[in-house]
């Protein structure tokens, strides 16, 4: 139960909900457009892994690609069907064979698509292998591991965004048996409590995976020797090293990575043209190759002597993948920055979120009754917290009321 007839949050408590709440709104849209491009991602994948599989009549091998082809050829059937009908409902929709007739026909549509699956079993099979290699080997999928690797990322973004809306919602994973069983003045301040020590755990998980992933994958020192002339905690002589030179270490390779992956990008532009018109992707011709080395500041980021090595000196083809100053392959090039940053800036994000939520319970804005989190919007119900509106005009009032008090001391003053 709320208390009665609370008094309404300051204003700063409202537009710290309303910036909480434009937070959750820019967050939810931001996993609907994420989804869609791994959905995009996963079919465009599954096509061209599958498209380039052939079929043998002998029965033998994989039937994947026939199986594609059937049932991409009875989509489409089926749709061109649906749409010539369409035409038809549109001239007489009360006619009464009008649904049937329309039903029977998108089916039989599907079946042919389907049964016509093995009249072209082998068609595109050299273009799409060829997409497929390019994508997989060339591309700036490679830096992510690839189309599918791209699509399993996606989905850690997607739930760290479900996390961080899930806690701005207090939806979250809670147990809250301890909770119901304290005396309602004691709520408020077991709830802060929890989400306080909530934000901590948040911002030690994040310095953690930072500091793992800064480590392993970037090649930050994890000992030093000690300057301070001791011989460390284990008598070895080595230290742990600052955070600032892990830090400097992991803005450097991020500004390389990105410098590569932006080159990258660049060539897949000049290298998709080519593989639309089915031409081979790993023949680029050199002199193309070198005017693309040439566009970029590579200097900053290599020596002469190896930046020389990058160059075609001959007449041959090169195969369209960005080389990496330093050494290292372009798979998986970006895999340890998405990591460091999704799961790093991710639970900060979180702890963010926990900070939020406790400041508003303070202030009285968000209700810490344990049966909050199971309405279905913050505003619904007034025994889980006042609706915004209630809120915006509880402030307006106040706002009015100190105006007319300091219009009535200017009065008494000029009088």
């Amino acid at each position: 139960m709320s208390e009665p007839n609370p008094p309404p949050p300051p204003a700063w408590a409202l537009s710290l909900k309303r910036f909480d709440k434009a937070w959750t709104s820019v967050e939810a849209k931001a996993c609907a457009v994420i989804l869609v491009l791994e959905i995009v991602a996963l079919c465009i994948w599954i096509i061209v892994k599958n498209m380039p599989i052939t079929y043998n009549p002998d029965g033998t091998g994989s039937k994947a690609g026939l199986v594609l082809r059937a049932l991409l050829g009875g989509v489409a059937l089926a749709t061109v069907a649906h749409k010539i009908m369409g035409v038809a409902i549109k001239r007489d929709p009360q006619a009464p064979t009008v649904g049937p007739v329309h039903g029977t026909v998108v089916t039989a549509a599907l079946f042919v698509g389907l049964a016509l699956g093995k009249s072209w079993a082998s068609v595109g099979a050299e273009f799409f292998s060829n997409v497929y290699s390019w994508l997989q080997a060339s591309s700036s999928f490679v830096m992510l591991n690839g189309l599918r690797g791209f699509s399993s990322r996606m989905t850690l973004l997607v739930a760290i965004l479900g996390a961080s809306i899930a806690t701005s919602k207090a939806k979250h994973i809670n147990v809250d048996f301890g909770l119901r069983a304290l005396p309602e003045r004691f709520r408020k301040f077991a709830a802060v409590t929890g989400w306080l020590a909530a934000a901590t755990v948040c911002v030690m998980s994040a310095y953690a995976f930072f500091d793992f992933i800064a480590i392993g994958n970037f090649q930050a020192p994890s000992k030093i020797e000690c300057t301070d002339g001791s011989k460390g905690p284990e008598g070895t002589g080595l230290c742990d090293p600052p955070f600032s030179m892990k830090w400097e270490k992991v803005v450097s390779t991020t500004k390389r990575d990105l410098f590569v992956a932006g080159r990258q990008i660049v060539l897949d532009t000049k290298t998709l043209s080519r593989v639309m018109k089915g031409e081979k992707y790993s023949e680029m011709p050199a002199a193309e190759w070198n005017a693309w080395l040439d566009g970029g500041n590579w200097a900053a980021y290599a020596e002469a002597d190896e930046l020389a090595t990058f160059r075609a000196a001959d007449d041959s083809p090169r195969e369209p993948k960005s080389p990496v100053p330093g050494g290292g392959d372009l798979k998986p090039l970006l895999v340890k920055e998405f990591n460091i940053f999704v799961l790093g800036m991710g639970f900060l994000m979180i702890a963010a979120r926990f900070l939020i939520r406790a400041t508003l319970a303070v202030a009285g804005a968000v209700s810490v009754d344990p049966d909050a989190a199971h309405a279905l919007d913050d505003a619904e119900g007034e025994e889980h917290s006042r609706s915004e509106d209630a809120l915006e005009e509880a402030a307006a009032a106040q706002d009015k009321a100190e105006a007319e008090a300091a219009a009535k001391a200017d009065e008494k003053e000029g009088a």
